[in-house]
């Protein structure tokens, strides 16, 4: 009978012991799994953190993205603006630039028309006038008149001697008639240095050849 209750309190025990070892791991256990759940905490916080921060430079790219893009719109209207301005401004010039060609065309024919109807009204004056140019002229000369219809007092230069950028005084901006008594092409300019318009008078028909002002004459070879 001792025998028997002794070994029931020895099992008792042994089973105490086992179920208290049972609770030690049952409670390592739970302190292990609160460590592991405190430790994965920690790192979800510094993941949230991290994606806190990228989230909020995606914002801040996303704006400068979008300033970028309304920036761009505004400099692409203003180009287009000032091209369409720009364009206008070339029509406009092209307008006024036919349009000055057409006063300039209109001007020369004008004084075209002037010159022939002083050309004209030199040739019906008669013969004498040119028979007193021929014979005032000297043969080789190139002469240029003050007067219509080879009238006044000319100035004369031989034409071998070669060309002159400007005439004297006396004669500059006053030739109405000239006359080339040579067998030499000349060319008398309406301006100095060799500008403006000519003409060329021939020795064959000095009646019809005049000018309105000369201030150049430029015999050739």
């Amino acid at each position: 009978m001792l025998h028997s209750t002794a070994v029931s309190a020895s099992t008792r025990n042994h089973r105490a012991q086992e179920l208290q070892q049972l609770l030690e791991e049952q409670d390592q256990q739970v302190r292990d799994s609160q460590a592991s759940e405190q430790k994965l905490e920690r790192e979800l916080h510094k993941l949230q953190r991290c994606f806190d921060m990228v989230e909020t430079q995606l914002r801040a790219l996303e704006a400068a993205r979008a300033t970028d893009r309304e920036e761009h719109r505004i400099a692409m209207d203003q180009a287009w603006t000032e091209q369409a301005r720009l364009r206008a401004q070339r029509d406009s010039l092209r307008q006024e630039i036919t349009s000055l060609r057409r006063q300039l065309a209109d001007a020369r024919q004008a004084t075209a028309l002037v010159l022939s109807s002083m050309c004209v009204t030199a040739s019906a004056s008669g013969e004498p006038s040119t028979q007193r140019a021929a014979i005032d002229c000297p043969s080789g000369y190139v002469c240029i008149y003050p007067e219509i219809n080879f009238g006044g007092q000319p100035w004369g230069r031989r034409a071998s001697d070669g060309s002159v950028k400007d005439l004297p005084s006396a004669i500059r901006d006053r030739g109405s008639s000239v006359r080339n008594n040579s067998d030499r092409t000349a060319r008398v300019y309406e301006k100095r240095n060799h500008a403006g318009r000519w003409v060329s008078p021939s020795a064959a028909a000095p009646s019809t050849t005049c000018v309105a002002t000369t201030s150049t004459t430029r015999p050739a070879p």
